[in-house]
């Protein structure tokens, strides 16, 4: 939609338009209505099977896949949905192969925090 605009004066003119479309893909978020294939992050991991000592969500699905009976090298490229943010160690993310659901709030979180970074510029 920005990418029309000729001018910041018509950028600034269409902020309206793009909070109404952010608010429309946070009902589609929350109604679930959203295949969570659309909203996986790719990840390079540094460590694979067996080889995390943190608590990273990147751990946290290696971990998962592990369980699952499929390993994972370093440098390979994992896919997984944020499933339950809340939790502090894991199953916060769930890899894609397995994913059925999704923490609608932080996706709808991390929405508002990329829409504001686009946005805020224009407001003042």
């Amino acid at each position: 939609m920005f990418a029309k605009c000729t001018s910041i004066a018509e950028i600034k003119e269409q902020i309206s338009e793009a909070k109404s479309i952010q608010n429309q893909y946070k009902m589609s978020l929350f109604g679930h209505k959203i295949p969570p294939k659309d909203l996986a992050f790719t990840n390079k991991v540094t460590r694979g099977t067996g080889q995390h000592k943190s608590k990273t969500i990147q751990a946290d699905a290696v971990r998962q896949l592990e369980l699952e009976g499929r390993n994972v090298e370093p440098g390979e490229k994992i896919h997984y949905v944020i499933s339950d943010y809340t939790r502090k160690i894991s199953h916060r993310v769930i890899p894609i192969e397995f994913a059925k659901k999704y923490d609608a709030k932080k996706y709808s979180e991390l929405l508002d925090q990329c829409c504001k970074s686009i946005l805020e510029p224009f407001e003042n």
